[in-house]
């Protein structure tokens, strides 16, 4: 077997140096092999062939996810500084770290310097999420023919999504879905299935409250923000029309070998808020504690490997999930994109963008009129020497 395995991997190599590896055929190997463990080279020689594809893949997956993030990073920038605004962080500026990007930084001031917020800004974001949760929508779906067996289906699935949409967890994800948009421009809804997920509230109900009987399979809606999906065409509008779309998400060690069955290396960070995670941070030492699991979407020929599209997942580059095929009956990503105002390019914008300049004024003609009021509220006294203790004069009324 040793002798086997060695004469496999020397043809493999010889035959590597003047043909491509892919292209190998097994019979160019197996002349040099007996004939009596020919099955078992075929094994040995396939294992190869997959494992040099799947480090190819993760390498390209790895190469298409830096130069997606950036391409993305002037648009992330303003994503940031817009969410800093609505949480009242007014007086802050965009610094470049080497081999860190950006940072957010609190600009400096004199101790003496007033710096009054009043936050405009969340006032309008708050009114404009209002007005885009007002209604709910209601899911209409059209049949693809005009055929009895058709209208059936889509009646059913019509149905489905909207005792769906009626669930109260749809609506916490519709309004974090909208409240993303409206405060980046853009965000997005994934919708899958999970098959392995307990349906709680199609679980029937046994008298003493608890559930008699799970019901396995559920509809998954999660809100993402903008920050966690990369698509490489940044002047198509529609998400339908990329070839690729990556989800990236940080995921525990502890999920990962649940999920995945390794124990994965840490290779990110996490942050207790998003924001956080921007801001420069002095004298404190950031520890890996999370694993970043790069999932990619591809549409057909969207690579040489996918004629009929597929999925790959990529954990420590190491290629986790492979499906060389669309797993979904339609042709469509599972991402669905909220638009702020648009711009003629992927990502939409947010109102904040107008609000920013307009509120910062406001803050400082308020700032300076409280620092000019401080100052001549409390003027110096001038006194004759003797005729007073100064040590006597407080800034107390009276």
């Amino acid at each position: 077997n040793s002798k086997l395995k060695a004469s496999t991997k020397l043809n493999f190599q010889a035959l590597g140096d003047s043909v491509d590896s892919n292209v190998i055929k097994q019979s160019d190997v197996m002349q040099h092999v007996p004939k009596v463990d020919k099955d078992r080279a075929i094994e040995n020689l396939s294992a190869l062939l997959e494992d040099k594809k799947k480090q190819e893949l993760a390498a390209w997956v790895n190469d298409r996810f830096r130069e997606m993030k950036s391409a993305r990073e002037p648009y992330e920038q303003q994503w940031y500084l817009n969410l800093a605004m609505y949480n009242g962080q007014h007086y802050v500026s965009p610094v470049r770290i080497n081999g860190q990007g950006f940072r957010l930084r609190p600009t400096q001031a004199p101790a003496h310097r007033v710096r009054l917020v009043v936050n405009k800004i969340r006032t309008a974001a708050i009114t404009e999420h209002s007005k885009m949760c007002q209604n709910k929508p209601i899911p209409v779906v059209v049949p693809s023919t005009g055929e009895k067996e058709d209208f059936v289906a889509s009646n059913v699935a019509e149905q489905i999504l909207k005792n769906e949409f009626a669930t109260k967890t749809f609506d916490e994800t519709y309004r974090t879905w909208v409240w993303w948009g409206v405060i980046t421009g853009n965000s997005y809804m994934k919708s899958y299935w999970d098959k392995n997920a307990t349906d709680t509230d199609r679980s029937p109900v046994g008298k003493n409250g608890t559930i008699a009987k799970e019901v396995k399979g559920k509809i998954r809606t999660e809100a993402l923000a903008p920050f966690f999906i990369y698509v490489p065409d940044l002047m198509v509008e529609d998400i339908d029309k990329q070839p690729y779309v990556m989800h990236a998400m940080t995921r525990s060690p502890e999920y990962i070998e649940r999920a995945f069955g390794f124990k994965p290396v840490c290779d990110s960070f996490s942050s207790d808020t998003i924001i956080d995670s921007k801001f420069l941070a002095r004298g404190t030492q950031r520890i890996l504690d999370s694993v970043l699991v790069k999932e990619m979407w591809i549409k057909p020929n969207g690579h040489k490997d996918f004629p009929e599209g597929g999925l790959v997942t990529v954990i420590n580059d190491r290629v986790e999930q492979y499906l060389p095929y669309w797993p979904w009956p339609f042709k469509e990503y599972p991402f669905y994109k909220y638009s702020g105002i648009r711009t003629g390019g992927f990502y939409g914008d947010s109102i904040i963008v107008d609000l920013i300049p307009l509120n910062k004024e406001y803050n400082r003609t308020k700032s300076q009129s409280m620092e000019i009021k401080n100052a001549m509220g409390k003027p110096k006294l001038l006194y004759q020497e003797g005729s007073l203790t100064p040590r006597k004069i407080t800034s107390e009324t009276g």
